[in-house]
């Protein structure tokens, strides 16, 4: 994984964009990928909650 503060304070990654809206672009892209992983675990989390639940709740009935 990339160290958020080295990357940020790399001089040379800012001069690898063409233009400001390069950059822009680019941290917009990177805050939606984070954004979606969050829900993903998110969901994760809730659906095994949902199977330990329902296990539990069949192997009650017998």
């Amino acid at each position: 994984m990339i160290d958020k503060e080295e990357l940020l304070n790399n001089k040379d990654f800012y001069k690898s964009f063409k233009s400001g809206e390069d950059l822009t672009s680019f941290f917009k892209t990177m805050h939606k990928r984070a954004g979606l992983r969050l829900i993903t675990i998110i969901f994760k989390i809730i659906f095994l909650f949902f199977i330990k639940r329902n296990i539990h709740s069949y192997y009650k009935e017998k």
